[in-house]
């Protein structure tokens, strides 16, 4: 009996860790998804310096509404064409 408990105890101790890995790596991908997104905007906007990217910020704000609006309204048209929506930009983003 104490065998099996071990057992179960020894199991659960190595799942713990596996889904501790799992979440680290979950909030590497994160990461890097962000980085991707950050270079691309740097790229698309020709920004080369650092004090360009002291503006980039406060234009991000400023857009932050329009932003989320567009993001809304392409996530409604993806869902009514079946995920089909048509793209304006045909401009490829990074892949991941």
């Amino acid at each position: 009996m104490a065998n099996q408990a071990k057992s179960a105890m020894d199991k659960k101790s190595k799942k713990q860790s596996q889904i501790e890995k799992l979440q680290r790596e979950v909030k590497e991908l994160e990461e890097k998804s962000q980085m991707e997104l950050g270079k691309y905007i740097m790229k698309k906007w020709n920004i080369n310096s650092e004090e360009d990217s002291e503006k980039v910020f406060s234009v991000i704000d400023s857009l932050k509404d329009q932003a989320i609006n567009l993001l809304e309204q392409k996530d409604s048209s993806s869902s009514k064409d079946g995920g089909m929506g048509k793209h304006e930009d045909q401009t490829t983003p990074p892949t991941h």
